[in-house]
């Protein structure tokens, strides 16, 4: 009976395989889904006008003799506070912050060279405030403990408080979504939700047609000293709130609009460069049986992370790291299970080639040039791990992608990739959010078509400080940021690569979203040719066939394996 049933089973990978199984469809990427906000200026204005002590400051009488308009008033108050807030009049919706205007003004009344001492209350001047068409970012962080509020919180670090005013929003098909919760301030913010997702706590509300999210990096678990507790973090939240004041912006159309040219792709195809389609992982490594997101969404026409190419987007957990370049024998990248082999191009005309090659021609357009490995991109977005992650089916898993350059041996010989493989650059034009000493960095987007940040993970903390990649740094696209590295907590903590997720703002605020298809697009765009998209017989539809293929996987018990890494894992924070 099983030798009919595997009989059977080999039948059925033959036909498949001969019908082309492999090949994917020509799939179509996809532009990001828009909404945009209504924004009620007048209610902003009238909102103003309910402070008395604003009125002769903020909206004196216009040039003509008359109350001034909506716009003028705000232009006034733009002038105000751009002293403590550079370029606030660049935002086209209401700016709500912690901050003291009525203080503020009456420090500049009385001295016009000396704004007010601490405008911003207990918070301290943000170390991030990026205003821009998509709306505005601000991020906060103070020393809990020195407040005497909040004297008897036991977290020594710096906590760490982030608001964001959407001028637009992403549509996303959520699996996991924000559980709102009652809050104490319901009658000053009617509608606002609370809920704890990503390891922020974030209260969302609407005012003045705008949605608004305040997040607090916390942990739903007890108290420690390194680690803030989510209800340690509740009235610090809640003092952030009743702090926000309307301090500026500028009425004025909202107009997002996607590039035409995002989804153009490349009409040559590229000998060398195949992937897995999106949301095919590892058959069994996904959460719990559940699958990838299959996402194919490209949601911002990107520079490829890594400086020169080529480079691999592949599991970092279920592989070994690097690939087979100057290696005498194919290595087995897989750390258990079924083999999961590349084969050096160098050694095609060995003898001793195996089953791996002759898979790859199978699987490959063309034969590729020499030096090329063989195996495909894959999808790792919501692999197995220990993270809140809701765009995944099971609502947990990994965060984002793991990039490695093609060619580096790191495990011994490190000096097997050269410097210049090793470069990463930035991937959009944006604003460095990064406190001193942290392993990554957050690069935030403010465009008219992009609301999104990309984190870079795994970086030498220390190589960073000294470049000066620290929060309010300006880049564009192409500039350097760093090197690839292996620092999860310290050095030589995981494989040398890049962590790299992308965050887009959505009705439940940040969420982490799948980046495969935009960084298969712009690795199409670095590299001047089209990708081919393949499917894996062995994940198909969350399925894997009893078949083995040596370009693929059987599905893995990898439970056992996480155990050690979860720890590790956790801190890295992805």
């Amino acid at each position: 009976m099983l030798r009919v049933r595997v009989k059977v089973q080999i039948l059925a990978a033959a036909l498949l395989l001969s019908c082309g199984l492999g090949a994917a469809q020509a799939r179509d990427f996809a532009a990001p889904r828009l909404t945009l906000a209504k924004v009620d200026w007048e209610a902003a204005l009238a909102a103003l006008d309910k402070v008395d002590a604003l009125k002769d400051r903020v909206a004196k009488t216009g040039s003509d003799g008359e109350a001034p308009d909506t716009v003028e008033t705000f232009e006034r108050l733009n002038r105000a506070t751009s002293a403590a807030l550079a370029n606030i009049a660049a935002s086209p919706v209401p700016v709500l912050l912690p901050f003291d205007l009525i203080g503020f003004l009456r420090a500049r009344d009385q001295a016009a060279d000396e704004p007010a001492a601490k405008p911003f209350t207990i918070f301290n001047a943000p170390k991030l405030f990026l205003p821009g068409p998509a709306g505005y970012d601000a991020a906060f962080s103070f020393r809990a403990r020195e407040v005497a509020e909040f004297s008897g919180i036991d977290f020594k670090e710096d906590v760490e408080i982030q608001i964001t005013g959407a001028a637009f929003h992403y549509e996303l098909d959520h699996t996991v979504k924000l559980e709102a919760k009652p809050i104490s301030l319901e009658a000053q913010f009617p509608g606002i939700r609370r809920g704890y997702l990503q390891s922020h706590m974030r209260y969302i509300f609407t005012r003045h047609g705008v949605s608004y999210t305040v997040s607090i990096l916390c942990f739903d678990g007890a108290s420690r000293a390194k680690r803030l507790s989510c209800r340690e973090a509740d009235p610090i939240a809640l003092r952030f709130l009743a702090s926000l004041q309307l301090v500026g912006g500028t009425p004025q159309p909202l107009m997002p609009s996607v590039d035409p040219a995002l989804l153009e792709r490349p009409a040559e195809t590229a000998r060398d460069f195949i992937y897995v389609a999106p949301g095919h992982l590892i058959a069994g490594t996904g959460y719990r049986k559940h699958g990838g997101r299959a996402d194919a969404t490209v949601y911002t026409a990107l520079r490829f992370p890594l400086a020169v190419g080529p480079a691999h987007v592949y599991s970092q957990m279920f592989m070994y790291s690097g690939d087979c370049a100057g290696v005498d024998n194919p290595r087995t990248l897989r750390r258990g299970g079924a083999l999961f082999r590349c084969q050096n191009d160098e050694k095609k005309d060995d003898k001793k080639d195996d089953k791996a090659a002759d898979a790859a021609s199978a699987l490959a357009p063309t034969a590729p040039p020499v030096y090329l490995p063989v195996y495909p991109w894959r999808d790792n977005f919501c692999e197995t791990r220990d993270f809140s992650v809701g765009q995944c089916p099971a609502g947990w898993g990994h965060q984002g992608e793991d990039i490695v350059p093609a060619h580096c041996a790191f495990e011994g010989d490190k000096n097997r990739c050269d410097a210049q493989r090793l470069a990463l650059v930035a991937v959009h034009s944006g604003t460095i959010l990064r406190a001193p000493g942290q392993e990554g960095l957050v690069i935030v987007v403010n465009t008219p078509d992009a609301h999104l940040r990309f984190r870079y993970l795994h970086m030498d903390p220390k190589a960073l400080d000294a470049a000066g990649l620290i929060s309010g740094r300006v880049v564009s696209a192409g500039d350097p940021i760093g090197k690839i590295s292996n620092f999860s907590g310290h050095e030589d903590g995981t494989s040398h690569h890049l962590h790299f997720d992308m965050q887009v703002l959505t009705r439940d605020g940040w969420i982490l979203a799948n980046p495969y298809a935009t960084l298969v697009s712009a690795y199409e765009r670095l590299i001047g040719a089209r990708g081919e998209e393949r499917i894996d017989p062995l994940s198909v539809s969350g399925a894997a066939l009893a078949v083995s293929h040596p370009l693929f996987t059987r599905p893995v018990k990898v439970k056992r394996r996480l155990v050690k890494r979860r720890i590790k894992y956790r801190r890295a924070g992805r």
